[in-house]
């Protein structure tokens, strides 16, 4: 176990302080029943706007659009994806102990308190299905035991004194956590601390003490443990004491505790959260890792137990090769775009949410990369397809906070393209959290009680997604104009291609690049090649369908090692597929064996895409160094002389073989990067890896440890500021993996350094390392059959070549796209699905902040009826639309469509969230409720607009001051008009609750003018709100 280590805000999202902001009174309006196949048992509709009059201003140029939906092509959606994060307590003394309002902690124990109604209305509407707790950073110092049992026994933690995470007096623990979850009707994920906590018993006033994997198997006991179980935790190495599984399941049972004598059987566990900054090298981390997975299954082995990866190659690679054979899952936050706190942010509103809309793409492009790293590594590849992905964190964290862009409708529709990709199958995701469901900073709903909350945008989104998306997944095509975006805060830049002047012929070669041996299955579907903005794909026979079967391709003789043909047993759509099979022991150059050419025009936007499917995909592995185990001594290698360290080879001790290197450090601060290879005749497009096993007896330094390093002939080097830094006894071999190295393009050869930094004078190092079975590659994708697209000029020649890489392992159908500098993000995005009636449902996003985009809807496989009702999200003028200071400015709207088929087009507004949901009923207008507006229930002077719930510019009511001097203007204007509230009620004898419009006067109306309220469905009372 490591020491403990102080940890720095850099890299936790989580604890950001609160963004000020004003409280606004929210109406929660009646739900109404439905039918439908959900995983909460509480099934209401939120009916966001009952009736609405709209007065439109001209929409802006409606572009154009096509989605082909084939219903008949399903999948199971993972219900976990709809998840969400909770906090212990957030350090505001309003709201610690209550989970950010969720609970209220009344009594002495927490069979005294109860949830809120209210919050628990707010998870059920946003279908959440499992809550993450603690929550984020505070689990790096969180004590679980302090949450739990009477709240006199739990300690208040000042974290603002003793750390930096935020104050809690313990109210909101374990105990209270899953009794709101199981309210919510969600289940729970824990996150268990690896890295310190404060003990209130240590020392004379208590001191930061190590976490131990005995306290984390305790809690696994707490939760999941049965009663009569004598499985010994035992004594950890602070000498407390954890007993038996017994012990804790009996003291989940008293009254004064949970309450709750049945396990409530939690699957997933994390071994801590964002841990990057807790440790000086991953190899550290997977140390800790191993002893806490070994302890909490000994308690319950039926448990999932994750571990923390990085955005990093090398912590990637390191990890999954070092765990493979054990991790259950692999956890992966993404906050993209991550604008730093109070940044004065200057660029115009529509790039930056081009930018955050382009966002998701390129977190799917992390999660191949993921997958492809678990399908390939030989420690995680027979395991692969058992290994899933959890994202436990995701969101935007647009941190400043004027203006609030964290809370708008552009954020909202990221979130909604994320949960997109959450659904792709091959993507394994086991479950994933959104941040966070209740706080002031990311809070998809704010404020600690009615009526003080806010609804946020990204509470409709998921609203949406629970009330009007289906279980099962359906295959969607869509074709749409793209948009180019900016570089903006980890969104990176997104350019398209443009055909240049010169280019004339697109040849699109399903291929593979030699390189090393491969086997496995790859099957090619529904290929595209066309123009930006228009529906005509330019390539013949795309889906292979056509007979005869190679119509439109130019195919020829297979080289060894390889069988292609038209597969009609395996197809994404339709009936076929093209099928290349790769026999093991071959190295096969499959280049211009299948290939089609069509024609472009310089200056035409050009989009490319395709699908792949695999089976089994392993390139085998090389390695470009010679003598890589030392087996033949130094050959191969130099060996330099310098102070402070000796190099031999050691033919005593060794990973594989009989030989490694040695090196003994005599406590000097040395520089250590004298044992190097060189490595001739690299290709500089290729991308490079380093990897290999290092054992440490007793070394000792307050510096850095000792690692691997790899750079080019022009001192280009990989990164080395978070390589694995090996110190201290690691007791056997390490794996580590350095950060991949892309040469410079005049780069020739390859350095590999067995290295160690230092060298200031301060920070000596003693004892003893080895090195051992090193490892040079290019990256296994570059040797995957992919798709290759090249730009030839009017001869032939070739002027760049776009990649669509292959993935590796065994995989489901993947949409494959070029890297970003080569392919625009569409303007309309869609997913569509299947509940387990049937019934069909698309939810459609318009990226573009000013166009409408009308669509041509097709169906296939489903009967659609003539009348479908509608949901929208939207609002406000601009994508930074939100709630924080006019309520409901972004809120969702309903309506229907008449006459929809099985091919019909639709209209879809900019900026927004789209759900047509085809198999429910279209909410019929009467009599669903009573809204009582009429020409004789008006009062007051004509020319007034009037409500009675003082609602307007200045609380008086009235769309303009009425007590102002001269004759009342007749004309209403956008800032003259009432900023209507809530309505308060009352009987339509007295008036209250009603707006008053003159039916005598004649108004001249300039904008828009919406009159809106919330129904109340009491039709027997004749009530009106």
């Amino acid at each position: 176990m490591n020491p403990p280590k102080k940890i720095f805000a850099a890299g936790c999202v989580a604890q950001l302080s609160e963004i000020p902001g004003l409280t606004k009174t929210l109406t929660v309006t009646e739900r109404e029943k439905k039918s439908k196949e959900k995983k909460m048992v509480r099934k209401r509709i939120l009916l966001i706007l009952s009736i609405s009059l709209v007065l439109l201003m001209a929409a802006g140029v409606s572009l154009a659009a096509t989605i082909n939906i084939d219903a008949s092509k399903t999948v199971g959606i993972n219900p976990l994806i709809y998840g969400n994060n909770m906090n212990t307590g957030s350090g505001n003394d309003t709201d610690v102990g209550t989970g950010w309002g969720a609970w209220d902690p009344n009594g002495l124990s927490a069979k005294d308190g109860k949830s809120v109604q209210d919050v628990v209305d707010f998870a059920q509407d946003a279908g959440i299905t499992i809550l993450r707790f603690p929550g984020g950073c505070i689990a790096h110092q969180y004590h679980w035991l302090y949450g739990i049992g009477p709240y006199a026994n739990r300690p208040t933690i000042n974290n603002g004194t003793h750390g930096w995470i935020d104050d809690t007096d313990n109210k909101y623990g374990t105990d209270e956590h899953m009794a709101f979850a199981e309210d919510a009707g969600a289940e729970v994920m824990i996150t268990v601390d690896a890295n310190e906590y404060w003990d209130v018993d240590a020392g004379t006033n208590g001191e930061w003490v190590p976490a131990t994997s005995r306290e984390a198997a305790a809690w696994v006991a707490y939760l999941n443990g049965e009663v009569g179980d004598t499985n010994v935790i035992g004594v950890d190495e602070n000498g407390k004491d954890w007993y038996d599984v017994d012990h804790w399941a009996t003291l989940r049972g008293d009254p004064n505790y949970a309450n709750h004598p049945a396990p409530y059987n939690v699957t997933y566990w994390e071994v801590d959260n964002e841990v990057w900054d807790n440790y000086d090298s991953v190899t550290e981390y997977i140390v800790d890792f191993n002893d806490f997975y070994t302890e909490m299954k000994k308690v319950d082995p039926t448990i999932k137990v994750g571990a923390v990866i990085a955005g990093r190659y090398a912590w990637q690679q390191t990890l999954i090769e070092s765990l493979g054979d054990k991790t259950d899952f692999i956890i992966y936050h993404s906050y993209k775009p991550l604008i730093p706190k109070n940044q004065n942010i200057t660029d115009p509103v529509d790039d930056i949410f081009r930018a955050v809309l382009a966002a998701p793409t390129q977190v799917q492009d992390a999660y191949t990369f993921m997958r492809n790293i678990i399908e390939i590594s030989p420690g995680s590849s027979a395991r692969a397809q058992d290994i899933e992905l959890l994202i436990t964190e995701f969101n935007t964290a647009l941190r400043n906070e004027d203006p609030n862009y964290q809370h708008s409708i552009g954020t909202a529709l990221n979130v909604a393209e994320m949960l997109n990709y959450l659904m792709v199958p091959d993507n394994k995701i086991g479950a994933a959290n959104i941040w966070e469901f209740t706080s002031n900073v990311f809070g998809q709903v704010k404020g600690l009680t009615a009526p003080d909350y806010i609804v946020r945008p990204n509470q409709y989104v998921f609203e949406m997604y629970n009330y009007y998306f289906g279980s099962e997944l359906v295959n969607t095509a869509v074709t749409s104009d793209t948009y180019e975006s900016i570089d903006f805060y980890g969104a990176k830049a997104v350019t398209k291609y443009t055909a240049a002047t010169g280019d004339a012929t697109l040849r699109i070669r399903l291929q593979r690049d030699p390189g090393t041996n491969i086997s496995g299955d790859i099957w090619y579907d529904d290929l595209v090649i066309r123009a930006s903005g228009s529906d005509d794909n330019l390539l013949t026979n795309a889906d292979f369908e056509d007979s005869p079967e190679f119509t439109g391709w130019t195919h020829s003789t297979d080289p060894q090692g390889v069988t292609s043909s038209i597969d009609n047993t395996v197809s994404r759509s339709d009936s076929n597929s093209f099928k290349l099979s790769l026999t093991a022991g071959n190295d096969p150059d499959y280049d211009a064996n299948m290939y089609q050419d069509v024609a472009i025009s310089s200056g035409t936007s050009y989009e490319i895409e395709g699908y792949i499917k695999t089976q089994g995909i392993a390139p085998a592995l090389m390695n470009l160094l010679t003598n890589p185990g030392f087996e033949d001594g130094t050959t191969g290698w130099t060996f330099n002389t310098v102070t402070g360290a000796t190099t031999t080879i050691d033919t005593t001790v060794s990973h594989n073989g009989s030989n490694s290197v040695k090196v003994v450090f005599d406590g000097t601060d040395v520089n250590y990067y004298h044992t190097v290879q060189t490595i001739d005749n690299i290709d500089p497009d290729l991308v490079y890896m380093l990897e290999g096993y290092i054992k440490t007896d007793n070394l000792t330094t307050t510096g850095s440890g000792v690692t691997l390093e790899l750079s080019d002939d022009t001192g280009n080097s990989a990164s080395t500021t978070f390589l694995p830094k090996v110190k201290g006894d690691t007791g056997g071999w390490v794996y580590i993996s350095t950060n991949m190295l892309n040469p410079a393009d005049n780069a020739t050869q390859l350095k590999v350094r067995l290295r160690r930094y230092g060298g200031d004078g301060t920070k000596g190092i003693s004892g003893t390392a080895r090195w051992d079975d090193l490892r040079v590659q290019a990256l296994p994708k570059y040797y995957v059959p992919n798709i290759e697209v090249d730009v030839l000029d009017s001869l032939g020649g070739v002027n760049k070549t776009i990649t669509l890489d292959g993935v590796l392992g065994t995989r489901d159908w993947l949409k494959r796209i070029p890297d970003r500098t080569q392919r625009g993000t569409p303007y309309l995005s869609a997913v569509a699905s299947k509940d387990a009636s049937g019934n069909l449902y698309l939810m459609v996003i318009n990226k573009d902040n000013t166009n409408d985009i009308t669509t041509q809807i097709n169906i296939s496989g489903y009967v659609p009826p003539a009348d479908v009702p509608v949901w929208t999200l939207e609002g406000g003028s601009a994508f930074d639309a939100n709630n924080e200071i006019v309520s409901n400015v972004v809120k969702v709207n309903s309506s229907s469509i008449t006459g929809a088929s099985a091919n019909f087009s639709y209209t879809f507004p900019a900026r927004s969230l789209t759900a047509i949901a085809f198999g429910l009923p279209v909410p019929a207008p009467e009599p669903i409720g009573l809204w009582k507006m009429d020409e004789t229930s008006w009062n007051g002077t004509a020319g007034e607009v009037f409500d009675s719930s003082t609602a307007g510019l200045d609380n008086s009511g009235y769309a303009y001051n009425p007590n102002s001097t001269g004759p009342l203007p007749n004309t209403i204007t956008d800032t003259e008009r009432g900023q209507v509230g809530s309505f308060p009620g009352g009987d339509s004898v007295n008036g209250a609750g009603l707006v008053y419009i003159p039916g005598n006067s004649s108004q001249d109306i300039t904008g828009d003018l919406t009159i809106a309220g919330w129904v109340n469905m009491d039709i027997a009372g004749n009530n009106h709100i």
